[in-house]
């Protein structure tokens, strides 16, 4: 048997209780082979469960340690890693939590999940330094040359429209502690909300966003001139403010560079 057909026979193993431990494995008993396997299955499901719990811990406060920990054992067994990029693996954990059917009933966690994973990826996005808003001052004297420019966005930058209230429950559980259970139940969970991730140094920042603002995002990462990214803005919706969306430019860590020279 080829060293690769061991290793694919051993993955499988570690993540289906009910197979059979591979005979290739060397122990003086078939029993004492079993005990063996045991101890490294129960650690690698162990270890990325507590991966998950460490990665989504509001998730996990709105679901119960118990009820959080359940769940991320079904999702290791029935879809592990496939990469040894645990951050990648991260990305996959909110699908499994919308499907996961005992948490059909509180379907806004799937949206907390989905938003924590973008914090997960911020973490390990690609430094940049920030512009500050001072860096668009050459431009604000003349609006042509100002509509016609093309901003990069910080590689650690995202955004995501949410069906429910992913930002509010976010930021109503502090990192250490109990929320408060007043400002919870002030929370309207089917309210729609815009969300952006952002690092603009070692921190992950998580706020909400004005209308409009994917809109011109989106148009911006997509290469659209300034203008048109606005004018991108404005069709997404009613009651626009431009001075909102600028103001989201120049929040730290949202835009990196500049895709148009500076004369």
């Amino acid at each position: 048997m080829s060293a690769a057909r061991v290793l694919a026979d051993v993955a499988a193993a570690l993540c289906a209780p009910e197979r059979a431990v591979p005979a290739v494995l060397c122990a003086p008993s078939p029993a004492q082979r079993e005990r063996r396997f045991a101890v490294h299955r129960n650690t690698f499901v162990a270890g990325l469960v507590d991966g998950l719990t460490a990665s989504f811990p509001v998730t996990r406060m709105l679901l119960g340690d118990a009820f959080f920990r359940a769940m991320a054992r079904e999702c290791v067994l029935a879809a592990p890693p496939r990469s040894p990029v645990l951050i990648e693996y991260a990305q996959h954990f909110p699908a499994f939590v919308a499907e996961y059917g005992p948490a059909a009933g509180v379907p806004y966690v799937a949206a907390v999940a989905r938003l924590e994973a973008m914090r997960v990826a911020a973490f390990s996005a690609a430094d940049a330094e920030p512009l500050t808003p001072a860096a668009f001052a050459p431009w604000l004297a003349d609006p042509s040359r100002l509509a016609a420019l093309r901003l990069a966005l910080h590689p650690a930058a995202s955004c995501r429209r949410f069906d429910h209230a992913a930002v509010s429950l976010w930021r109503a559980h502090p990192a250490n502690g109990a929320p408060d259970l007043d400002t919870l139940a002030a929370i309207d969970v089917d309210a729609r909300e815009d969300a952006l991730v952002t690092r603009p140094r070692w921190d992950v920042s998580v706020d909400p966003l004005p209308a409009g603002a994917i809109a011109l995002l989106d148009a911006l990462r997509d290469g659209a001139q300034l203008g048109d990214a606005f004018a991108a803005a404005r069709a997404d919706g009613d009651s626009i403010d431009d001075g909102a969306l600028f103001g989201v430019l120049i929040r730290p860590g949202v835009i990196a560079g500049f895709l148009t020279s500076v004369e």
